[in-house]
Parts: structure tokens; C-alpha cells; sequence
């Protein structure tokens, strides 16, 4: 047997059945080549080579809706205006159902100077528009893809009136209005959509906060504001304008009238008052005082019955507590009456966890705003020693507690109750602010280096808020006693932070202009003129407050608050001092001198939307 002619014949064999088998796959990958070459040459614009693979493809797979696409526009491109009407027009003999295209012939008309034709064709195309939604859409569409907004919506607005109500494309129509910038219409539809759809209020809310976000330099909030309130003065007893006129004004922040919706809400579906809590608690967290309070006083007068009654009871005295301490100077006798209004909802639901919170704030107003100390200690001394109190209010309360003594100056009290409390919950968020509380304490007496050494243990808090207070105050110390053997400055300084503690907000200022009158070249000086800031916006004197952060910023703009400084400086100027433009120099002027800040990002966002920038 001839083993090589056997071997010789396999060889050959293997070789043919290899290259049939890829036959195949080379027939494939040649239009695959055409198809990457073309619309290499398509994107950078040579279309007179992108034009001769596109009219391969075209004509090897007509019904290819991207060869087709893409050949029609190299032709287009080109100038080449009669061979792109023999191949529409041969397309729209064969198929006279796709109306889209009639659109690419018109426009063909249009780009050779045809206008008047194009302009037939458009009009034919919205006339021979049937009751048929795919192609509403799809006709629609082919004008979008021509940048025809106008026309597209004529083609929505002619399937509107075929459907007669079973589709008015509310969504499609309103979203050409925003590409048009046509707000009052795209409001209106959408506003017309939630009536059609009361199910569909979600959404539509979504809907208007994308358009909102997306375009900071128009009042679409005071467009949806003016129709909700139109419609509403029509049709008082419709439900979807109170539901999204509530919405909106939560977005604008006007909690006022938000409350008069969701009064009249809770009325109408007689509401259990989960949403006026809800509402309360949204309005406190932003220091709308005024309309949280209204809020509890609603849900109050629904009864003891209700289930909300006695958190609106508790949550009630907090806001009536923020609203007083909130300004300087707090009003004393209110204070007082507020104080009355505390013991009275303690009296009537007894010393337990419930109740332990509203203790803990009573101590404090009396012992920070009213200066009843021992009254304040008494009282949580008595709540410390009733059983049932749970872990987390004994510890908070203990706090509370220490923060007192040292507010009195039984340092050694103070101390030993922090701990206490460090020690029980060593691990815990609670026992990290126990030990930051102890540390501060030490930086307020002027035991520095036992501050630090505490403060350094705490850089490394799971909590990071504890953590980056801990690092602030720990680099003030280290910063202040490395360059000076001296601890006066920084005696002074931690002495009119302790003030600021005590809020004894008069003295702390004379002794911040105390050290700045010693020791005009210290380290200190920005801190203590930062500090200072802060005391005169607590007093609300802000145009004083502004002058202290300029002074900062021009004369101390190489240290670590600098950039704190000029960011406060400018959203004093923007939100309080009513700048805008101001306020944008100096949001840039971080950008171009602090870009490794903190608040860049911040920055650059509030410096696009006062520029005008759509974000």
C-alpha cells in the first residue's frame, strides 16, 4: 500500500473541504467590510466614496431600511437630486402604504430648491394619514428624522382628530413642544394628558421635573403653576389639579400653599393624615417653620382618634422649639410659653420612650435659652431613673445631661457622664459622639494635647460625620501648636468657642476681635474671622457677615478656609443678598483658583445655571 499517495490524496481532500466550508463566511464578511468602510466615510464626511459602498449595499438588499437610509442621503449630500428621485419613486410604486416615502421625495424637492413641491407632498402625506397608529407614528417620525417638528406634529394632530379621543398623543406632541422650547404648549398637553389619565399623574410629574432640570433658564415651574391654577378656577372639584398643584408647590418649596392643597385633598378623600405629616416634616427639615406648624395644628384638630395625633402633638412642640431658637435673640417669652406647652404633653402622656425625646429638647431650651439649669438636670435625672426608658434615649439623654454640666461648669461631671456613655456603646455611632464630646470638652479647657490625642483615635469613625469633625478640629490644634510654643492664641480661640457653645454669642465676639487685636499675624486669624462669620449669620447680620468672608478671601486666600470662605461668600451673595450675577464671578473664581476644592463640583453646577446653561 502507498501510504504518501493516500496522505497526498487526504491532504488534498482536507484542503477543498476547508475552503468550502468557508465559502460561506467569506460571502458574509465582504458586506460587513462595505458596511464599516461606508460609514467610515459617511461620519468624516466624504460621501463621494461612503455614496459607492452604500449603492453596493442598496442594490444587493433593497429592502435593507439602512442602505436605503443612508445611500438616499450620500445622493442628497451630493447633489445628486434626479438618481434620488428614480430610486423614491421606483420604492413608492412598489410600496404606496409607507408614506415616509413620500417625505424623503418632498424633502429631495426641498434641497434641489423645490420648495412649492415639497410643500405638496408634505401636505399629501398628512392628507392620506389613516386610522391606523403604527403609521401615525411612523410618518411622524420620518419628520422628526428631517428635523420637520412643526409638520410632525401636524401628522400627530391629524391622528388626534381621526382617533377622536382613543389616542390624542399627548406624551409624542408634548415632548416636540419642549424640543421647540414651546413650554405654555407642552405644559398644556401634558396637563390635559393627567386629565384624560389620573393614573398617569405619576408619571407626568416625573415628566415635568425632567423638563424643569433640563432647562434651568426658563420658568416652566411658574408655566405649570398659572395653567394648574387656571384649570382649577374652571373646574374647582377636579382632583388631578389639586394633586399636582400640591406636587409643585413642594418642588418650589411654597409649603404654604402646598398645606391649603393637601387641606383640601384630606377633605375631599376624608385622608387618614399621612399626608399632611408627610407634608409637616418635608416643610421643617427645609426651616419652613410656619407651615409645619399649621400642618400639626391640622392634624391635631382631627382628634385624639386619629393616628397621627400624638406624633403631631410631639413633632408640634419640636417645630414651635426650631422656629424660636432658629433667629437671634430668641423671643424669651415665647420661650416661656413654649416651655408650658412641653410639660403640658409630658403631663399628659407620663416619663416613657415616647416622651424621652421632648425631655431631652425641654432640658435643653432651659438650660441653653432659658437659664434654668437645675430644673433642665432635674428633669432628665427623673427620666434616667424610671425603668422602661430604652437604651438609645438613656444614652442620648446622658448627653444631654453632660452638655449641661459643662454649659455650668462642672467639667468633672461633664467628663465622667461622657465616658459613661463612650464606654457602653464603644462601637456605636453614640459612643463616637460621646468621645468627640469629651475631646471638646478638653479642647475647651485648654487641655490641647489630650484633645488630640482623643480626636486622632476618632479620625477613624465609621460615622463620617464624627469623623471629619474629629479631623477639622484635630488639624486646628496640631496646625496651631506646631509653629507656636505659645497656647494663648489658641486659648482664646477654643475660649470664644466655647462661648459659642454656650451661646453667648455677644462675648464670643469680643473675644474673637480680642485675638485679632493681640495677634493680627497668627495662624488663627482666618479661623477666628470664619468663626466670627458664623456668629454674625446666627445674629443675622449679614452684610457684616459678607465683609468678613471678603476679608478672608482677599487677605487670606493661601489658607485652608479660604475656599470655604469664598463658597459662603457666594451663596450668601446668590440666596440672601440677591446677586445673582455677583454671585457667579465668584463661583467661577473657585473654579479657575481653588479646582482642587471640595466644592467644585457645587460650584460649577451653580455657575451653569445662573449662566443660564441648560443642565
Amino acid at each position: 500500500m502507498n501510504y504518501s499517495n493516500i496522505f497526498h490524496h487526504l491532504k488534498i481532500s482536507v484542503t477543498l473541504s476547508l475552503f468550502i466550508l468557508w465559502i460561506p463566511y467569506l460571502s458574509v464578511s465582504q458586506p460587513g467590510t462595505d458596511e464599516q468602510l461606508a460609514a467610515q466615510y459617511y461620519n468624516s464626511g466624504e460621501f463621494d466614496k461612503a455614496v459607492i459602498y452604500y449603492e453596493n449595499l442598496f442594490n444587493q438588499d433593497r429592502e435593507n431600511p439602512v442602505y436605503y437610509k443612508y445611500y438616499l442621503n450620500c445622493l442628497i449630500k451630493l447633489k445628486e437630486f434626479d438618481k434620488a428621485l428614480k430610486i423614491t419613486g421606483r420604492i413608492i410604486k412598489s410600496d404606496r402604504s409607507e408614506l415616509s416615502y413620500l417625505i424623503d421625495q418632498g424633502y429631495i424637492f426641498q434641497c434641489s430648491g423645490n420648495q412649492k413641491k415639497a410643500d405638496e407632498l408634505y401636505r399629501e402625506v398628512i392628507r392620506l394619514i389613516k386610522a391606523d397608529e403604527r403609521q401615525v407614528q411612523r410618518v411622524a417620525g420620518s419628520f422628526l428624522g428631517r428635523d420637520m417638528t412643526d409638520l410632525a406634529i401636524e401628522a400627530y394632530l391629524k391622528g388626534r382628530k381621526i382617533f377622536n379621543g382613543f389616542n390624542n398623543f399627548r406624551t409624542e406632541i408634548a415632548g416636540i413642544y419642549e424640543k421647540q422650547k414651546k413650554y405654555p404648549e407642552m405644559v398644556k398637553e401634558y396637563i390635559a394628558l393627567a386629565n384624560e389619565h389620573p393614573e398617569m399623574i405619576g408619571k407626568i410629574e416625573d415628566l415635568f421635573q425632567n423638563a424643569i432640570a433640563a432647562n434651568h433658564a426658563h420658568d416652566i415651574e411658574g408655566t405649570i403653576r398659572r395653567e394648574l391654577l387656571r384649570n382649577q378656577q374652571l373646574t374647582p372639584d377636579n382632583p388631578v389639579y389639586s394633586e399636582m398643584l400640591f406636587w409643585l408647590f413642594i418642588q418650589q418649596k411654597d409649603f404654604i400653599s402646598a398645606f391649603q392643597q393637601a387641606k383640601a385633598i384630606d377633605m375631599r378623600n376624608k385622608e387618614d393624615g399621612s399626608r399632611m405629616i408627610s407634608l409637616a416634616r418635608t416643610a421643617a427639615s427645609n426651616k419652613d417653620f410656619d407651615a409645619a406648624i399649621q400642618c400639626y395644628q391640622y392634624i391635631i384638630k382631627k382628634g385624639s382618634d386619629n393616628h397621627y395625633y400624638i406624633t403631631a402633638r410631639i413633632e408640634l412642640l419640636n417645630a414651635e422649639y426650631d422656629k424660636l431658637t432658629s433667629v437671634p435673640n430668641s423671643d424669651f417669652s415665647g420661650l416661656l410659653v413654649l416651655e408650658q406647652n412641653y410639660l403640658d404633653v409630658i403631663d399628659e402622656f407620663g416619663n416613657s420612650s415616647v416622651t424621652a425625646p421632648l425631655i431631652r429638647r425641654l432640658a435643653h431650651m432651659r438650660a441653653f435659652y432659658l437659664d434654668k439649669c437645675e430644673a433642665a438636670i432635674r428633669s432628665l435625672n427623673e427620666l434616667l431613673s424610671q425603668s422602661g426608658i430604652n437604651i438609645e434615649n438613656t444614652a442620648l439623654c446622658k448627653l444631654e445631661l453632660a452638655d449641661i454640666y459643662l454649659l455650668t461648669g462642672e467639667v468633672w461631671d461633664a467628663t465622667l457622664i461622657y465616658s459613661q456613655v463612650e464606654k457602653s456603646f464603644k462601637n456605636e455611632p453614640v459612643g463616637h459622639e460621646a468621645k468627640f464630646r469629651n475631646a471638646k470638652l478638653s479642647y475647651y479647657i485648654g487641655e490641647f494635647d489630650w484633645a488630640q490625642a482623643q480626636l486622632d483615635v476618632l479620625k477613624a469613625s465609621t460615622s463620617k460625620l464624627i469623623a471629619n469633625d474629629a479631623m477639622q478640629l484635630s488639624l486646628l490644634i496640631s496646625d496651631n501648636l506646631a509653629i507656636d510654643t505659645s497656647t494663648i492664641p489658641l486659648s482664646i480661640y477654643s475660649r470664644a468657642d466655647f462661648l459659642c457653645f454656650r451661646n453667648n454669642d455677644s462675648l464670643a465676639l469680643v473675644t474673637i476681635d480680642t485675638l485679632l487685636r493681640l495677634f493680627p499675624g497668627h495662624t488663627l486669624v482666618d479661623d477666628a474671622l470664619f468663626l466670627k462669620y458664623k456668629l454674625l449669620i446666627r445674629r443675622s447680620q449679614v452684610v457684616n457677615a459678607a465683609k468678613v468672608l471678603e476679608e478672608i478671601v482677599n487677605t487670606y486666600y493661601y489658607d485652608l478656609l479660604a475656599d470655604d470662605a469664598l463658597f459662603a461668600l457666594a451663596e450668601l451673595t446668590e440666596k440672601t443678598l440677591g446677586n445673582p450675577e455677583k454671585a457667579k464671578e465668584l463661583y467661577e473664581k473657585i473654579l479657575h483658583d481653588f479646582p482642587g476644592s471640595l466644592y467644585t463640583v457645587e460650584a460649577r453646577k451653580r455657575f451653569r445655571r445662573l449662566r443660564g446653561d441648560s443642565l
